[in-house]
């Protein structure tokens, strides 16, 4: 630990000394992006992305002490991603940085959860039950029988409409807080991500991209919209990214030798 704090000291002490030796303050370029800026120097722009590399490894510092702690608290090293974001949002790796930090807390919520028992998982099983037969009144009853004992199981199903289903769960979304629904659609968005870059957890891929999908279309119909042209420019940059670096690479092959 000592190391690290001793890595983020040395970090930010030369952030200081290179906005001092090239005249130009981070504050000011949050302000006003001046690596856009007509008047702005070579050495400057170069001495800007160095920046944001320092930036991104006082952000992996601070995700290396928190991994160590039984109850990480990631918000110092998001808040060195976004700040390394926001120096040059062209470069990818923030993004990459915070679908890390996505799938960590994902992973660490999971670890938190009790296990449950058979008990009270027939205790949940009869509540939801119970739940949804006050909520819709339509289930279907299916009995399955065994061709070799003739031993039965029941199962008792819902008959509810998906597109219902959706639709109340959008409603019940746009009733939260914009700035809380844009967070989660943030960190839902960001863990989809993390898990098609890692190959980690694809297991619970198409829930955690339901939740994105109903998330994104809350924030389309609230007003005034929390998602700018910028966010969205970057939205579909992050998914052309990772449409090129998920396909087949056999497909790749074929075409480029079709071509």
């Amino acid at each position: 630990m000592m190391i690290v704090e001793e890595g983020l000291n040395y970090f930010q002490s030369l952030l200081a000394d290179i906005q001092k030796a090239y005249r130009f303050s981070l504050e000011a370029h949050f302000e006003e992006d001046l690596t856009t800026l007509p008047g702005t120097k070579n050495r400057v722009r170069h001495a800007l992305y160095s920046c944001q590399k320092i930036i991104l490894s006082m952000g992996d510092l601070a995700r290396y002490r928190e991994q160590y702690n039984p109850n990480p608290n990631y918000s110092q090293a998001k808040k060195w991603y976004e700040m390394a974001l926001q120096v040059n949002p062209k470069n990818g790796r923030p993004f990459n940085q915070l679908a890390i930090i996505a799938v960590s807390q994902y992973e660490s919520m999971n670890l938190k959860k009790p296990p449950l028992d058979n008990n009270s998982r027939y205790d949940d099983y009869k509540y939801s039950e119970q739940k949804e037969r006050r909520r819709d009144g339509s289930l279907r009853q299916e009995i399955w029988i065994r061709p070799d004992s003739g031993a039965t199981n029941k199962r008792t199903l819902s008959q509810s409409d998906p597109e219902e289903e959706k639709k109340a769960c959008i409603d019940e979304l746009m009733l939260m807080p914009h700035d809380q629904l844009m967070k989660q659609f943030l960190t839902s968005y960001l863990h989809c991500h993390g898990m098609l870059f890692s190959r980690v957890g694809l297991d619970h891929f198409n829930k955690v991209l339901g939740e994105t999908l109903n998330s994104f279309q809350a924030l389309l119909q609230i007003s005034p919209p929390k998602l700018s042209c910028t966010h969205l420019l970057q939205i579909m940059a992050i998914n052309m990214f990772a449409i090129d670096n998920t396909q087949l690479r056999g497909y790749r092959i074929v075409f480029d030798d079709a071509r």
